[in-house]
């Protein structure tokens, strides 16, 4: 199954995800869909990103990139 994933979100994400690779071990793939099972965010479409203030928006991104950190 191919995800379709917000690319404002995922634009921001690029690094902490390289990183998120080069240091777990595991797939990209793999590190995608662990972030997918608990941030849906990564999900939505560019109307429903767009309807959040820039402080949610901020929040969503720290959470996610929380998330990679974990990892």
């Amino acid at each position: 199954m191919i995800l379709e994933f917000n690319k404002a979100i995922m634009f921001q994400l690029v690094g902490e995800i390289g990183e998120a690779v080069s240091h777990s071990g595991k797939s990209r793939d793999e590190i995608l869909n662990i972030l997918v099972q608990y941030n849906p965010e990564l999900k939505y479409t560019k109307k429903d990103w767009e309807n959040f203030n820039q402080e949610t928006k901020n929040n969503i991104i720290n959470r996610i990139k929380s998330s990679l950190s974990d990892i």
